[in-house]
């Protein structure tokens, strides 16, 4: 485990021309698991758990530099970095296959596919074809903020819309891809979540706690658990933003 690990770090470092590395992992809490969403936050109840992972977690804190998490996610933490490096013009790159990380702005190096992309600005989507002739969106920047806002995340176990409209990728592409400004984007937001929540004055979470709210306040949860922090405590208030783009009476 530690030839394979230091061999992965010293490639990374060459690809990426960066002499030192930071190794970021999830601490004890997250302020995720308590979002009143319609699933629970990544639910891996029955999935497998790597066996010696802690020794291994163990292992790399005694080979590298290590930050852990503090009631958020490792991939909040990289956002820090990454929004960082894009702020102070420092060469920060963050090394991850985690898809969370292209709605940051700064460079992000996948090393699956051999990619280093600037993930700044409104960003760009556009559709792959899967070996079984679906398609699967991809792209960067706050245009994937919104497709994850929008069609949820499998992985991570949420979908803002599970028993309403179904947001394929190929549709959220159609409603998207002309669009150029976060206003035309937010007021798309809005009208799904205002169509499909409208009529609502509470609803029952995951762990059945039953919610006082509306359309604005279900969207509030599902904006936090999309968004990546780009500093601490960074978090996007809707109700602003609706105000902002005349979506809400003041």
């Amino acid at each position: 485990a530690k030839a394979i690990m230091i061999g992965k770090v010293n490639k990374f470092k060459k690809q990426v021309n960066c002499d030192n590395v930071l190794i970021v992992m999830g601490g004890p809490s997250n302020f995720r698991n308590n979002l009143p969403l319609f699933d629970k936050y990544k639910n891996r109840e029955g999935s497998f758990r790597p066996s010696c992972l802690k020794e291994v977690r163990d292992l790399l804190e005694e080979i590298y530099p290590v930050e852990y998490s503090v009631d958020c996610e490792a991939d909040d933490l990289i956002s820090t970095y990454q929004y960082l490096g894009f702020k102070s013009k420092q060469k920060i790159v963050v090394v991850a296959v985690d898809k969370d990380a292209k709605q940051t702005p700064g460079l992000l190096y996948n090393p699956m596919i051999d990619t280093l992309q600037d993930c700044s600005g409104f960003g760009k989507i556009f559709l792959k074809e899967k070996a079984n002739g679906t398609k699967k969106l991809d792209g960067h920047g706050r245009l994937f903020f919104y497709y994850q806002l929008i069609c949820g995340d499998p992985v991570d176990t949420y979908k803002p819309f599970p028993k309403g409209s179904t947001f394929t990728d190929l549709k959220f592409y159609n409603m998207f891809k002309d669009f150029t400004t976060d206003e035309e984007c937010w007021c798309k937001v809005a009208e799904l979540y205002k169509n499909e929540y409208g009529h609502l004055t509470e609803w029952t979470a995951w762990d059945n706690t039953v919610i006082k709210g509306t359309w604005v306040d279900i969207l509030q949860c599902y904006v936090d658990v999309v968004h990546m922090r780009r500093w601490a405590n960074d978090r996007i208030d809707v109700k602003a933003v609706l105000t902002k783009y005349k979506l809400l009476e003041s």
